[in-house]
């Protein structure tokens, strides 16, 4: 991304550390996008992309192009872009705020959890790793398309 001329940042300095979410959400404050990069897990036979965007801060273009570029480049399915709200509670989260604590404490304009894969589906996981080189260009030149600086 950076051969884009786009700043990053990352929420983690190492592998070791483990920052809460309220705290990864709030290091976006002053970028345009935050970004959560994870995978997924359900039952075993689960596959496919699928990303959650932020209910406060949308860029659902990008994050629609997104899912079609990681989908085609892992050659998996394309679970589409999905908003997960708090609902009810009796934390005193406002219940139409976002589920993830990584987006409820996002201080960007726009941001997303981004699940590559499924890691409890053996194919899922294999065609990530096999492909994580060309996925990780192909979701860089996405979001330099979608800003405009290619």
């Amino acid at each position: 991304m950076e051969a884009y001329g786009i700043k990053v940042g990352t929420t983690r300095s190492s592998i070791g550390k483990d920052p809460s979410l309220t705290s990864r959400g709030q290091s976006a404050n002053g970028y345009d996008l935050f970004i959560s990069l994870h995978t997924n897990a359900l039952n075993g036979s689960a596959k496919g992309v699928e990303i959650y965007e932020d209910v406060n801060a949308r860029a659902t273009s990008l994050a629609t192009n997104l899912t079609k570029t990681i989908s085609s480049t892992l050659g998996t399915s394309n679970r589409g872009v999905k908003y997960r709200y708090y609902g009810a509670n009796t934390s005193g989260v406002n219940p139409k705020s976002n589920y993830y604590g990584v987006l409820r404490n996002n201080a960007a304009p726009a941001g997303m959890l981004i699940e590559h894969c499924f890691h409890d589906n053996l194919s899922d996981v294999t065609k990530y790793e096999s492909k994580a080189e060309t996925l990780a260009k192909n979701m860089a030149s996405t979001i330099a398309s979608y800003y405009g600086l290619k």
